[in-house]
């Protein structure tokens, strides 16, 4: 590898984090701005009110019920508490992660880690959440962010889905899950106009083509790219990819063109085939990851 080569992604990184930054910065993004949304839906929830339709909030909470679990303990503290609070566990989370998963200190300028940073949200929390493994963790990630569950099935993590899904199970008689059903057109709405990102979900046609290269990646990878890839969403939720990702893919993510990550692994899949070279998933259960590195399931 060349010195250009090797430096070709970090500087890259470096670019799209500073049109990230630009990009928060104009629009005059609140620090912390989600997890302060968070809190607010669950004080809502708690004082009988709705978290999917908050009064004169410029933009509204859609995830499902059990995210606001962890936000209960915010529900009533200043919002400049609640933004510091989660802008540093998004940090340490970011941190954690990307020594966890043995990567240079430059992936720490992946993109989607500040844009969800800047703004409070837990994708850097669940992705070190996962990252520590452990029922206990796991399940805290999935509450977070339901999302969560794909890695979780890829790794097959099993007693922590146990470990999620039977509180889950028990949330019904507490948590609004009939509200969040019977509101859920509002829901979608207010997901797909607060969609900003440019993976495959992004051009219809080229979804299925994209599912069809990520499933070929493997369970385990296919686990940690398909939020990121087939998911609509925001960028910060492509953190979650770092485990599975490659050069091509992470160079393909913050670029702001349509389908683009799509692409990117729809390369990486024909690449494979081809050479017959398959990179391992950098990170999983630590007892599974001596048996996955050296077999063809990645």
């Amino acid at each position: 590898m060349t010195e250009l080569q090797r430096w070709t992604l970090p500087v890259w990184f470096t670019v799209g984090t500073a049109l990230v930054a630009a990009k928060v910065t104009l629009a005059h993004s609140a620090l912390g701005g989600d997890a302060i949304l968070y809190a607010q839906a669950a004080q809502a929830w708690l004082s009988g009110g709705d978290p999917w339709n908050l009064p004169g909030a410029t933009i509204q909470f859609a995830g499902p019920p059990p995210t606001l679990v962890l936000f209960v303990a915010f529900a009533w503290l200043p919002a400049p508490v609640t933004a510091t609070f989660w802008v540093v566990a998004g940090i340490t989370g970011a941190v954690y992660a990307v020594r966890r998963l043995g990567l240079a200190w430059w992936w720490l300028l992946f993109p989607p880690f500040l844009d969800g940073i800047w703004v409070g949200n837990p994708d850097s929390v669940v992705l070190g959440l996962l990252m520590a493994g452990g029922p206990l963790a796991d399940s805290a990630a999935v509450f977070l962010k339901i999302y969560a569950v794909a890695p979780l099935v890829g790794e097959r993590r099993w007693s922590s889905l146990i470990c999620a899904f039977a509180p889950g199970l028990l949330s019904v008689a507490v948590l609004p899950w009939g509200r969040f059903i019977a509101e859920w057109g509002t829901v979608e709405a207010t997901l797909a106009r607060q969609t900003s990102n440019f993976n495959a979900a992004s051009v219809p046609m080229l979804w299925p083509l994209a599912a069809v290269a990520v499933l070929s990646l493997g369970w385990r990878r296919a686990g940690w790219l398909a939020v990121p890839i087939l998911s609509p969403g925001q960028l910060h939720y492509a953190v979650l990819a770092l485990p599975a990702i490659t050069p091509l893919v992470a160079a393909a993510i913050p670029v702001t063109v349509p389908g683009a990550s799509g692409l990117a692994v729809i390369g990486q899949a024909l690449w494979e085939r081809r050479s017959g070279v398959r990179p391992r998933v950098r990170a999983g259960l630590r007892r599974r990851e001596g048996r996955h590195a050296t077999s063809g399931e990645s």
